[in-house]
C-alpha cells in the first residue's frame, strides 16, 4: 500500500466518523472508557485478593493442618466403631423378632461368653458384626430368622489415664475420637498450677515399649489445627506437669508455715 492510498483511507474513516451524530459519538466514547475502567478495577481487586492470601495457602475453607487433624479424629472414631471385642467388655445382644432372647453379658477373662441357647461362644478378638453373624448361625436351630445384633455397652479395658495438675485425676473410658483436650476436660479441667505448655503423653507400642511426647496445649487452644491436640488410643497416659511456682509454694509451706512454733500468717493482723 502506498502512502497516498493510506492517506485516502484515513480520510474516508474520518469522513465516516464525522457523519455520525455528536451524541452517538460521545456515547461510544464513554462506553469504551467505562469498559476499560471496569477491566482495570477487576484486575486490581483480583491482585489484592491474591496478595492477602499467605504464601503457599489456597483459598479453601480448611487449612491442610485442619484437614489432617479432622482425618485423624475420624480415623480414630472409625477404628473404635470396628474395634475388636476384648475381655471385660459389656455386650448387649438383641434379636429383632425375638426379644425374649435379648440379654446382656460380660466377656469373661478367657474371652468367651455364655448364652442360654448357644452355650459358650468365643467373643474376644471379633468385631460386633462378626459375633452377630456367629450368633445367627448358633440360634438358627431355635429361630427361623435370628437377625442378631451386638452392641458394646461398656469397655472397662479401653481406658485412658489422666494425672498431674487436673481437678480429678484418674482412669476414664475412651470415647470415639477423644482428644487430649477432651480427656483433660473429662478429668475436670486444668488445676491451679497446671503448665499447659508441657503436657506429657505416654503411649506404649505393640511391643509394650513406652514412648513419651510433650504437647503444648496452649497453642492447641489458640490454633486447634497445629497437631498438638492429638487423638488418643486405649491405655494412653496424660500427665499435666506443674508450674515452677508450685515448688516455691510447697517450700514456703514446709519450711516456714509448718515449722514455725506459732501459726505463721503472711500478713499482720491489727487488733481493733
Amino acid at each position: 500500500m502506498t502512502i497516498a492510498e493510506a492517506m485516502a483511507r484515513c480520510d474516508i474513516a474520518a469522513h465516516r466518523r464525522a457523519r455520525l451524530p455528536t451524541a452517538l459519538r460521545r456515547a461510544l466514547q464513554w462506553s469504551w472508557l467505562g469498559f476499560w475502567l471496569l477491566l482495570a478495577w477487576g484486575c486490581s481487586s483480583h491482585a489484592s485478593r491474591q496478595a492477602e492470601l499467605p504464601q503457599g495457602r489456597s483459598p479453601s475453607l480448611l487449612s491442610p493442618q485442619q484437614c489432617e487433624a479432622n482425618a485423624a479424629i475420624a480415623k480414630a472414631a472409625i477404628e473404635d466403631a470396628t474395634s475388636l471385642i476384648e475381655p471385660g467388655d459389656q455386650l448387649a445382644i438383641n434379636f429383632y423378632l425375638s426379644p425374649e432372647f435379648n440379654t446382656k453379658v460380660t466377656v469373661r477373662p478367657d474371652g468367651n461368653i455364655s448364652l442360654p441357647v448357644a452355650g459358650v461362644v468365643r467373643a474376644a478378638g471379633l468385631t460386633p458384626g462378626h459375633l452377630a453373624a456367629l450368633l445367627d448361625q448358633a440360634y438358627r436351630r431355635e429361630l427361623r430368622n435370628p437377625n442378631a445384633t451386638v452392641h458394646i455397652l461398656g469397655t472397662p479395658g479401653r481406658q485412658i489415664y489422666v494425672g498431674g495438675e487436673v481437678a480429678h485425676p484418674g482412669a476414664f473410658p475412651l470415647l470415639p475420637g477423644m482428644t487430649v483436650l477432651q480427656a483433660i476436660s473429662t478429668a475436670g479441667g486444668f488445676g491451679e498450677y497446671a503448665n499447659i505448655k508441657k503436657v506429657v503423653l505416654v503411649r506404649r507400642d505393640a511391643c509394650g515399649v513406652a514412648h513419651s511426647e510433650t504437647l503444648n496445649l496452649k497453642t492447641a487452644l489458640t490454633h486447634p489445627d497445629n497437631g498438638q491436640d492429638v487423638a488418643l488410643v486405649a491405655h494412653d497416659l496424660l500427665v499435666v506437669t506443674p508450674k515452677k511456682v508450685k515448688d516455691t509454694n510447697l517450700w514456703v509451706r514446709h519450711y516456714m508455715q509448718n515449722m514455725m512454733p506459732v501459726p505463721f500468717e503472711p500478713y499482720m493482723v491489727i487488733p481493733p
